[in-house]
């Protein structure tokens, strides 16, 4: 407990709004022990009797009182523990005992708190205890004798404590981790100051005012221009941010979570993934971004984190709630780290993941793009997508012009050949195989038909497969075919792959984020696709981005634009494309831009490939491909 609980101070100590302004001041910060951890703490320091329960015995009276099912609950100012009880009590003749009362009701106890300032200790002390029968009614004849008898039980509770020292000890080591090392002196200062406050008994929670001098006004300095190496450093720090926010959701894998939960978890996971990218294009990450992201995020998934590991059994109700507290604290960064110096720092991140995991176990926090099934299924995507096609750990193939026939190899000697060739290229790309050759778009009008009804037979597969496995509504399907088929277009101008001079390789979009026919986001769809299948498998890249639309349409836009009156089927698409394009959040700045009439360039050319796809005019694909009509 003492570890799980050092986050929740760590974060609550330097996240408060005292810090906004103002020299050396008394700053006051809460820590909070909701009650399902008070209850957890309550059984393993007095329930501890086999089968959770406070079993105590009196010889001299006769009397046996045991306790079991505790729950806890807030009385005016004090904590109440009610509890089942059953008690029996006499008179002893000799060695026997003759019982005259053997009963079994409830008991309240309310007990008053205080947390000592000087060995920050939270300490219980019982003020009085109720019993009463099942309709909650004070019996007559046993409470004559529990009158005498509590006595027992009341001692035993007063021994509650919870130790809260060792936390505090190792605050004063994990603070640090927060701050530039240069701050070190300054932040040991800060914690030579911390003193504990009242204790307050609220209706979900028990509450401490913790106190500490903190000087809140560092010096000005001027802001540094960000270098190529502190992209680097923060697209890293980033990296580490987007693997906490997966070990942070993944803790959900197994719950029952309904359809919107798992809509508000995905809409963030997706939100903040397609802000970074776009931060990286415009050359504007920082780290207030990664800290607002953080603020955003736990926003919304929060209370559903709360409503399912709250749930857990006591060991991991300790960590959980220990990790709540520090991540509730953690929130108010965005506004306050500027100001005194705080940063997300990998090394931060990963102790607070640690709360999520085995004691004593730190969170390795790997930014991998390895498939995910169990991310997939935990966002209501289902089983990974079917992965019959090629895959190559590569980045490119060799493709001399006029060596076509020095590279095919039969189709049952095709992975042999395949292995000769990358043994014999050394440091030269391998020669390219057979199943990504066929689909090398065509430098001229020859052979482009062929090629153009081979892409479009892809796609509608894909559109087939994913209207068969979702429950889109039929009324949309054949918008939906369009959409797909002018989203190809807009995205690749139905290419996979590319071309080179004597090499080629997939289609990489003019940011390095996007591959393949449908311009698939490999940071925004980290862990839910397989990168190689998306980079070299066209089928593969088609199902993913078919899948993607669907999700955008069904989830997104046919939900809010139904509720907002707006119903035009041309107007559905582009929507739906805004937010394949640049993310969930994309939806409601195109809505804006269509009711102002000021679209985009984007929105304009999506709009003119619809409108062809609508009229069959995919000859005109040619222009992109080869600069000239068939």
């Amino acid at each position: 407990m003492s570890r799980l609980l050092s986050g929740c101070l760590l974060f609550l100590l330097f996240f408060h709004p005292g810090f906004a302004s103002g020299d050396t001041r008394t700053v006051e910060f809460p820590l909070t022990l909701e009650f399902p951890l008070v209850r957890s703490m309550v059984k393993d320091k007095i329930y501890n009797s086999p089968g959770e329960r406070v079993l105590l015995e009196d010889p001299e009276w006769c009397a046996t009182i045991e306790l079991w099912d505790p729950q806890v609950f807030q009385v005016q100012t004090s904590l109440g523990i009610r509890s089942k009880i059953r008690f029996q009590s006499g008179f002893r003749i000799g060695s026997t005992c003759f019982n005259l009362v053997n009963w079994t009701g409830e008991i309240e106890i309310v007990q008053r708190l205080w947390l000592d300032k000087e060995d920050w200790q939270l300490k219980f002390k019982t003020e009085d205890s109720f019993i009463y029968d099942q309709k909650h009614k004070r019996p007559f004849l046993a409470g004559i004798f529990w009158d005498y008898a509590k006595g027992y039980l009341h001692s035993t509770m007063d021994r509650m404590k919870i130790d809260l020292s060792s936390p505090v000890s190792e605050l004063k080591e994990l603070l640090p981790l927060f701050f530039a090392e240069t701050k070190g002196p300054q932040v040991q200062s800060w914690l030579s100051t911390l003193r504990p406050g009242e204790v307050t008994i609220q209706s979900d929670a028990v509450r401490s005012q913790l106190m500490m001098e903190v000087d809140a006004s560092p010096p000005a300095e001027r802001v540094p221009e960000i270098t190529q190496s502190d992209i680097e450093s923060l697209s890293r720090n980033w990296e580490t941010w987007d693997a906490f926010f997966v070990r942070e959701i993944e803790t959900l894998i197994g719950r029952p979570l309904e359809r919107g939960e798992r809509n508000e978890i995905l809409d963030t996971l997706l939100s903040m993934r397609y802000a970074f990218t776009q931060a990286l294009l415009e050359n504007t990450l920082t780290q207030g971004l990664i800290r607002g992201q953080f603020t955003h995020s736990w926003d919304r998934v929060s209370k559903i984190l709360r409503k399912y590991l709250l749930q857990e059994s006591s060991r991991s109700l300790l960590r959980h709630l220990a990790f709540f507290t520090a991540a509730d604290a953690l929130a108010i960064v965005e506004k306050l780290g500027p100001a005194i110096g705080i940063e997300l720092t990998s090394q931060g991140l990963r102790r607070l993941a640690s709360l999520l995991g085995e004691e004593g176990k730190e969170a390795g926090l790997q930014y991998s793009y390895e498939l995910d099934p169990r991310l997939r299924e935990l966002l209501g995507l289902g089983p990974p997508l079917p992965e019959s096609g090629p895959s190559f750990d590569a980045e490119e193939f060799e493709s001399p012009e006029g060596s076509e026939e020095e590279v095919m190899y039969p189709k049952d000697s095709l992975w042999k050949g395949f292995l000769l060739r990358l043994a014999s290229a050394g440091d030269r790309a391998p020669a390219i195989p057979p199943e990504v050759r066929e689909w090398i778009p065509p430098q001229s009008k020859e052979g482009l038909p062929q090629y153009l009804s081979k892409v479009h037979q892809v796609l509608q597969n894909a559109t087939e497969e994913t209207i068969s496995k979702n429950q889109q509504p039929s009324k949309h399907h054949s918008l939906y075919r369009l959409l797909v088929l002018a989203t190809a277009w807009q995205e690749s101008c139905w290419r996979q792959l590319e071309k080179k001079r004597d090499k080629v390789t997939y289609l990489l979009s003019y940011n390095r984020t996007s591959v393949g026919l449908m311009q698939i986001n490999e940071r925004v769809w980290r862990g839910l696709y397989q990168r190689d299948k998306l980079r070299w498998d066209i089928r593969y890249n088609a199902r993913a981005g078919t899948e993607i639309l669907d999700l955008y349409m069904k989830d997104y836009a046919l939900t809010r634009m139904e509720a907002q009156s707006l119903s035009d089927e041309t107007v559905l698409a582009r929507a739906v494309y805004a937010m394949y394009n640049a993310g969930p959040d994309e939806l409601q700045r195109f809505l804006k831009r269509y009711r102002s009439n000021s679209p985009h360039d984007i929105d304009r050319l999506f709009k003119e490939k619809y409108e062809m796809t609508q009229k069959g005019d995919f000859e005109k694909i040619a222009l992109c491909l080869i600069g000239t009509t068939l």
